[in-house]
C-alpha cells in the first residue's frame, strides 16, 4: 500500500480515529454517530496478520508530514515489533506483524520541511540514491534506445548542478 504524507496528514487517517457518520432517523430527521474508523495503517496490519507473505507499506514524502502526530504509538512499535499498545479511541490493541516492511521516501532537496527527528532516524535505515548518470548509461546501452546523445547530456547536466540533493535523477529520462 502506498500513502502520501502531507501537512493535513494526521494520526486519524494512518492509525485510528472518528469520523462523524449522519444517519436518517425517525421522521426524517437525522443522528450524528461517531464512530471510531481504523486508518490505513492500522488496516495494512491487521491484512498483513492474516498472512505470512512479505507486505510492504510506503510512504511518500514522509518528511512533509508531522511524524510525531501522525505516528503516534507506532514509535514505539517500530522499535519493539513484539510488543502491543492499547490505542486510545478504540481501546483495540496494535502491533506491527513481523512480515510488515514500511519504505518511506523523502526529496532531500525540499529545504521548506522540518528535519526528521532523532527518534525516527533510529528506528530506519536511510539510503541516498543520487542521480548517478553511469547508472543511466548502462540502462540506456541494455535498453539500445536510439538517442546515443543523451547520455553525454546527462553526464554534462549532472557535473553542471554542483549540489547533489538538487541533480535531475536519471528515471526523468527512463520509460
Amino acid at each position: 500500500e502506498i500513502v502520501q504524507f502531507h501537512p493535513a496528514y494526521g494520526y486519524e487517517d494512518f492509525i485510528e480515529g472518528i469520523r462523524p457518520v449522519s444517519m436518517a432517523g425517525e421522521n426524517g430527521t437525522h443522528v450524528v454517530d461517531y464512530p471510531t474508523r481504523a486508518g490505513s495503517f492500522k488496516r495494512f496490519c491487521q491484512q498483513a496478520a492474516l498472512t505470512t507473505e512479505p507486505c510492504v507499506f510506503i510512504i511518500d514524502e514522509i518528511n512533509r508530514g508531522n511524524i510525531p502526530r501522525i505516528f503516534g504509538e507506532l514509535m514505539y512499535l517500530l522499535e519493539y515489533r513484539e510488543k502491543h499498545v492499547r490505542l486510545p479511541y478504540s481501546g483495540d490493541s496494535l502491533s506491527i506483524p513481523q512480515n510488515v516492511y514500511i519504505i518511506g521516501t523523502m526529496n532531500t532537496a525540499d529545504r521548506s520541511i522540518a528535519l526528521v527527528d532523532f527518534a525516527l532516524r533510529r528506528r530506519f535505515h536511510f539510503f541516498h540514491f543520487k542521480a548517478d548518470p553511469e547508472l543511466y548509461a548502462r540502462w540506456h546501452a541494455a535498453n539500445g534506445l536510439g538517442i546515443p546523445w543523451l547520455t553525454d547530456l546527462y553526464r554534462a547536466l549532472c557535473a553542471a548542478i554542483k549540489e547533489e540533493d538538487y541533480r535531475i535523477g536519471p528515471s526523468h529520462f527512463m520509460h
